[in-house]
């Protein structure tokens, strides 16, 4: 096209520069002539100008035309690219609208899952409330059944106990009338016992203590000091009836009782009884003199077999 429009050009001008020498042109002098001559060394140099001028128009004209032709490259390559990004950000876009569709999916099932599974949770809660007050109340049932059986059982040992005081009653009666029928002339007011069978009722009546009938090792022990107080287990009976006491809860008798070992020649049982009477003291709510008591045990028998005991008695009334 750029080549087309050059030679048309070009003929055009050289039509123009012909057209200046016709044959009706009227023919000139000499020096009409060389003025003419002179003119058209001028317009050949101006037509060699234009001409040059013409080809650097050109010149420009076919670089300018290739700057465009790549600037258009350039344009239908970001044309391209630009479709090709689009096109990349559209599948992008789809991309994400499916990911954000199924997070959301993911969220409401996630949801309704907590909310199934929290509904499983207070449906196993009140199936756990419901067996636990289940288990209350057959407990409660079981400890009532118990608290009758032993109350019927309390009830029936009290019925026994009552059977035994007035056995104790009688028998203590018994020994009393025995002793008043007796010679009150005679030095001895109770029939004397050898001494095998004074241990023999001892057994026997400290065997009482153990299977706790208190109540008859209490009258066995009085029997024999009634019969000799003067036996080297005399004490024993002594001190084992202050035990006896003190297991029936009669502390105010108990701490007599051991108060009264004292009165014994043998002093086997002083240091034991010494103890049992700080004890009767913190029964009947006396720290006092259950401090002043437990003390003078630690003092009087710091190798005694209960000075641990006696000190932490101590250490509880401080």
């Amino acid at each position: 096209m750029s080549s087309y429009i050059k030679n048309i050009t070009i003929l055009s001008l050289i039509l123009l520069v012909g057209c200046s020498r016709l044959p009706w042109k009227e023919e000139s002098s000499p020096e009409k002539s060389m003025s003419n001559n002179l003119i058209d060394s001028d317009e050949i140099l101006i037509e060699e100008e234009t001409i040059a001028n013409v080809d650097q128009l050109y010149g420009l004209h076919n670089k300018q035309t290739a700057e465009i032709n790549s600037h258009k490259k350039d344009i239908d390559y970001l044309e391209s690219k630009i479709d090709s990004l689009g096109l990349q950000v559209s599948n992008d876009m789809q991309s994400i609208r499916s990911m954000i569709m199924d997070l959301t999916s993911t969220v409401i099932e996630s949801d309704n899952q907590r909310k199934i599974d929290k509904a499983a949770d207070t449906t196993k809660s009140i199936d756990a409330v419901t067996q636990l007050n289940m288990k209350v109340r057959l407990n409660k049932d079981r400890v009532e059944q118990y608290t009758m059986f032993f109350d019927s059982v309390r009830f029936d040992m009290n019925q026994r106990y009552v059977i035994l005081d007035n056995e104790v009653s009688t028998l203590k009666k018994a020994l009393i009338e025995y002793i008043s029928s007796s010679d009150t002339s005679a030095p001895e007011s109770v029939p004397e016992v050898s001494d095998q069978e004074f241990r023999d009722r001892y057994s026997k009546y400290y065997k009482h203590y153990i299977n706790e009938d208190y109540d008859l090792a209490i009258a066995g022990f009085n029997e024999l000091l009634a019969i000799n107080r003067n036996h080297d287990l005399s004490e024993n009976c002594q001190y084992w009836m202050g035990e006896a006491y003190f297991a029936k809860g009669d502390y105010a008798v108990a701490l007599k009782t051991f108060y009264d070992v004292f009165a014994f020649p043998n002093e086997k049982k002083e240091d034991d009884s010494q103890l049992k009477i700080g004890i009767c003291y913190i029964k009947l709510n006396d720290n006092v003199r259950a401090k002043k008591e437990l003390q003078n045990y630690v003092d009087q028998y710091p190798q005694g077999e209960f000075v641990s005991k006696a000190r932490s008695y101590l250490g509880q009334l401080d």
